[in-house]
């Protein structure tokens, strides 16, 4: 969607919610991050520092900059100016393909927040498989790497460079 059509859906999506008196908005995404070690990290940012205390106390790491792009960071700033207890959850991710890694990280700790339990081995099935074909396919790549390789040297050079 364009922009202008991300703020529509979030106004609405807000207007719907304080129809029927919610207080406190989560939003949430991804953090894309090119270091190992931030992999399954949830950073958190908020509008209340009560909000941050909680978040700190669930494990989430709490992030003082950046900017929060796209219908998180809109939904975000919306529900704030509307004076909505407002967090974002982002989940670190290497940004490469959906992460259900990374969605889970997050999908923890929103059902701490909301005080829910749900049975996540579907999701964590998922995630075993999905690193299975990764890993496959990350070999299919490396041999036709290898092969495309030893093709181009068994080329003679070419006499007039």
């Amino acid at each position: 969607p364009t922009i202008y059509g991300q703020y529509e859906v979030a106004e609405h999506v807000l207007d719907f919610v304080q129809k029927y008196g919610c207080e406190k908005i989560i939003a949430i995404g991804g953090f894309q991050t090119p270091f190992e070690r931030e992999l399954g990290k949830v950073y958190g940012v908020f509008n209340k520092p009560h909000l941050g205390e909680e978040l700190k106390s669930l494990g989430v790491s709490i992030t003082r900059s950046g900017a929060i792009t796209g219908a998180c960071g809109i939904i975000l700033g919306l529900g704030d100016q509307r004076n909505l207890e407002s967090v974002g959850l982002l989940g670190a991710t290497k940004g490469e393909y959906p992460d259900m890694e990374a969605a889970r990280e997050v999908l923890k700790v929103v059902t701490k927040i909301l005080g829910l339990e749900i049975n996540l081995e579907k999701l964590n099935r998922e995630i075993i498989e999905m690193k299975r074909r990764l890993e496959s396919l990350h070999r299919i790549q490396t041999e036709a790497i290898g092969q495309v390789t030893r093709e181009f040297r068994r080329r003679p050079s070419p006499f007039y460079v």
